[in-house]
This record gives C-alpha cells, sequence and structure tokens, in this order.
C-alpha cells in the first residue's frame, strides 16, 4: 500500500489542493443536523453529514499512513517576552511595541506584544475592524510588564485592515493586520461539535479521520469516514463527543488540519498539541518531493493577494532564499512590518546601504515590494512559499509612481554569474594556473594554484567584493579551500559549470 506522510502544523496553515480564489463567507455559528447519518443543509445550500462511530473505517484509510505525535502544555504560561535576542530580560523605561501584528487569513491569529506597562497594570485592548465595528479587551500586564492583544476574524467578517491598540488611559500603542479570506482550501471547527470544509473543489470526495484514545507517544489513525462536498465546495461534518479525540482532514493525498476561530488547532483546546510527523527519509522520497512541490504551490497561492499579477519592470530576479542583495537609492527608505503603506513602520534604511532580497516581489498598493533581511533591525519568523524565514520587514523598490528606490549591488564591471552551493569551472586562464587565497582580495596570501577546467565547489558563503571584483569561497576536489576571484580587468576566471 503507497504511504504518505505529511506535517500538520500548529497554526494550521498547511494547506494542498486546488481552488477557487473567491471563497463565500460561512457561518460560525451552530448548525442543526437530523440524526441517523442523514444529510440535510444549511440556508447557504451547505450539505451537513454526520462523522457515525458505527460507519468508521477501522482500519486506517486506504493510500494513508499517518502517525501523531500528543503532547501535554505545560502548567501556566510564563513565557518571557521583554527579552533581547540571548533571552536576556530587557527593561523598558516606557511601553513599546516588541511584536507588530501581521497580515493573515480570516480566521487565523495575529498577535500584538508590548513591553514596559507596570507590573500587573490592568489595561484596555480594543480591536477596530474595517466596518467600523470595535471589540474590546480587558488585559493585566503580566509580572515582566508584557501584554499580548491576540485576535482572529472570522469567516464571515470583512477583508481589510484591523486596528490593534492598547491603553492605560494616559499611553495608547496601535498597530495593525491586513485579514484577507483564504484562497485555498481550508479545514475549521465552526464549534467543538461541527468541522466545515471550506473553499474546495465541488462535489469533490473528502475523508475525515479521527484520532482518539490519548495514551502519549505516537498515534496512528483509528479510523476515517468518507464523504463529498457540496456544489460551493463546502461541507459541515458534525463529529462525536470523544474525550482527547482531535481530526485531520485527507484529500487527494494531501492533509488538512483544522482551524478553530481565535486561529488555533483542536488540539490547543483540549490542552494538548497534535503533531503528525514525517518519517526517516521521506524528503527524499517520490511522495516527498510531490509533497514539498505542492505544498510551496499552494502557500504562494494562500498569499495570492499580495503576489504581483502583472508584468512588472523590477530589475532584479524573483527569489526565495537566494543571496540577491540591493542598494538603497537615491533616497532614505522606510522599512514596513507588511508590503503595503498602511502598515506600521519599522524604521528607516539610509542610502548606499544594502539589503538581502529574501523574497519577491510582491505588489501591494499598486507598488513593487520585496521582503529583505537588514543586520540593523530585528527579524522575525514568517512563513512565504511554504517555508519558514526570517525577515526583517518589507520595502518598496517601485512605487505608485513609478519611482525607484533600490539598485543592483555592483562590484566591478562585470555581473557575477555565480551563486552559493553550486560548482563552477576555472574558465580562460591564459595558460597559467589560478590562485586560490587564503582571504579575499589580491593581496591575501595564496595557497595553492589550479590550472584551467578544474571544477571547484562554491561553499555557502555569500560573495566579498574586495578589490572592485567578487571574491568565493571554494572547495578543491582534495578539499583544499580558500577564495577565488571571479573575474579580474574585464575577464571571467571562474564560470558556471556545465550541466
Amino acid at each position: 500500500m503507497k504511504k504518505i506522510y505529511s506535517f500538520l502544523s500548529l497554526m494550521g496553515i498547511i494547506s494542498l489542493s486546488c481552488s477557487s480564489l473567491s471563497p463565500n463567507p460561512k457561518p460560525t455559528a451552530t448548525l442543526e443536523v437530523n440524526s441517523g447519518g442523514q444529510t440535510t443543509t444549511t440556508q447557504d445550500g451547505i450539505p451537513v453529514q454526520e462523522f457515525s462511530l458505527d460507519n468508521v473505517d477501522a482500519i486506517p484509510p486506504e493510500d494513508v499512513q499517518i502517525e501523531i505525535s500528543y503532547a501535554p502544555h505545560g502548567g501556566p504560561d510564563d513565557t518571557s517576552y521583554c527579552i533581547d535576542e540571548n533571552s536576556n530580560p530587557v527593561i523598558y523605561s516606557e511601553p513599546t511595541i516588541v511584536n507588530n501584528p501581521i497580515d493573515n487569513e480570516l480566521m487565523i491569529r495575529s498577535e500584538m506584544i508590548i513591553c514596559g506597562w507596570q507590573y500587573r497594570e490592568n489595561l484596555k485592548g480594543e480591536i477596530g475592524y474595517p466596518d467600523g465595528r470595535k471589540k474590546t479587551y480587558e488585559l493585566t500586564a503580566s509580572d515582566d510588564g508584557s501584554v499580548v492583544l491576540e485576535f482572529a476574524p472570522n469567516l464571515d467578517d470583512p477583508e481589510g485592515v484591523y486596528t490593534y491598540s492598547i491603553s492605560n488611559g494616559d499611553t495608547t500603542l496601535q498597530s495593525n493586520a491586513y485579514f484577507y479570506a483564504p484562497r485555498v482550501p481550508r479545514l475549521y471547527y465552526l464549534n467543538e461539535k461541527q468541522i466545515l470544509f471550506h473553499n474546495f473543489p465541488s462535489s469533490e470526495p473528502v475523508q475525515l479521520i479521527m484520532f482518539s484514545n490519548y495514551s502519549g507517544g505516537d498515534q496512528e489513525a483509528d479510523g476515517g469516514m468518507n464523504f463529498v462536498t457540496g456544489n460551493t465546495g463546502e461541507l459541515v461534518v458534525t463529529i462525536p463527543d470523544v474525550p482527547n479525540s482531535v481530526y485531520a482532514g485527507f484529500v487527494d493525498g494531501l492533509i488538512y488540519e483544522p482551524i478553530d476561530n481565535v486561529g488555533t488547532s483542536h488540539g490547543d483546546l483540549l490542552g494538548r498539541w497534535n503533531e503528525i510527523t514525517f518519517p526517516l527519509g521521506f524528503f527524499g522520497s517520490d511522495n516527498g518531493i510531490e509533497y514539498l512541490e505542492k505544498h510551496k504551490e499552494f502557500e504562494a497561492r494562500a498569499v495570492s493577494y499580495k503576489a504581483c499579477q502583472n508584468k512588472i519592470s523590477t530589475i532584479f530576479e524573483s527569489v526565495d532564499f537566494i543571496n540577491q542583495y540591493a542598494t538603497v537609492a537615491p533616497i532614505t527608505l522606510t522599512l514596513y512590518n507588511e508590503s503595503r503603506y498602511s502598515a506600521p513602520t519599522l524604521g528607516a534604511i539610509n542610502v548606499g546601504q544594502q539589503l538581502r532580497l529574501v523574497s519577491g516581489p510582491f505588489c501591494f498598493d499598486n507598488a513593487v515590494w520585496w521582503a529583505v533581511s537588514h543586520p540593523d533591525f530585528s527579524s522575525r519568523i514568517t512563513r512565504i512559499n511554504g517555508s519558514s524565514i526570517k525577515i526583517s520587514g518589507y520595502v518598496v523598490e517601485i512605487d505608485n509612481q513609478n519611482n525607484h528606490y533600490l539598485e543592483k549591488e555592483n562590484c566591478g564591471e562585470l555581473p557575477t554569474r555565480l551563486s552559493t552551493n553550486t560548482t563552477a569551472r576555472v574558465a580562460f586562464s591564459n595558460g597559467n594556473d589560478k590562485r586560490i587565497r587564503k582571504e579575499p582580495g589580491f593581496s591575501a596570501p595564496i595557497l595553492t594554484t589550479i590550472p584551467e577546467g578544474t571544477l571547484v565547489k562554491i561553499s555557502g558563503y555569500r560573495y566579498r567584493c574586495v578589490d572592485d571584483t567578487y571574491w568565493w569561497h571554494v572547495y578543491t576536489q582534495d578539499n583544499q579551500e580558500g577564495w577565488m576571484t571571479e573575474m579580474q580587468d574585464g575577464v571571467y576566471f571562474l564560470e558556471p559549470a556545465p550541466k
């Protein structure tokens, strides 16, 4: 039997299947269903079916073998947010935002964290909706002076910018996040008794798998039931009241974890977290490669609300974890928390400073944006195209008036043709062996020489621009290492190895 393993993130944001890009918001209220497994419909025409313990398959579903690990949460949450990158406590003289909420889907939680309040100070939190509604919270500062305001809109709430604010009456700090409807299939807990298949293709065969009987350690799926989505790609399934049970959706060989309306997995509601694990060697298998490809494709669709739909005139290549660098010019550039002008600003990057382009381009507010990393700003972990990466924020390359603010990093008269973790070949050398040096630069000590045609492995180090030319850290086949120049006096001495 073919075995497919997958992973379910705690925030439930993995989704891998085709769907419409225009989902219809659905209610979060309890829906009625007849007993005996009969199908009924909601007033929106969504079929409602029952997960019956009498009909569940006792054997793990065909073509899928899932292992799940449970682990209990500890005692009360004693996480300290007011710390530096080395986890040392930081004393703030005044309230300071240490974490801005990030843009997210409806139903997915985003949080603002502020440090610098008085010990156990009583505060007021407020969420402002795009339609003018407001929701308030009574908050109390923790022992370290931190307060967390977390929020997730429901599926029937509007897309748009939601404001976050925390106040003690004298001081008010505000931030915001943009929430948008999901562009891909999702599985949701409407409540403790019902699960919604949302935004799937119409009349699609789906399967709901139950994990229960928690006893610690790894557990296989107890079994599942087959259903079919309705004409709109939605389906509501009522679930039995089984203590410590969790569920996963299985559609076309792909796994979906339910999300509840406070942006957490159901495992969190049960006081436990669950994780579906990959077997050793999975990512090197055909199934693993297929999984990664689909995962990246559909995570890109999940954030397609800010994708560049039309041809744009960016001077950079589309990147994802490639060491592509840019220089800020001709004016100081603002660093934003998200790729939109209404996002919180994080600081300014001066003319001439270099940025590493982490991912992009993104299009929002009629401008072209890049996710960037900069050493002067703290980084956060975010998900882009299916992977977790560190970014400092977002900058504009081209604004809505077609003004350009980034230039390619220049190093000498020729552009580099190499990249990290690849193989290069010694090119034209005029009969002379080429030198490997201890450090970048023509005055650095020579370690050895190698003849034309020799293949070298370029390490993961980014190039260094020294003596107005590119230098790469290389390894030879006999494990000698050092630095080689890519070019000199308008001639390439290293070139990409032929494939």
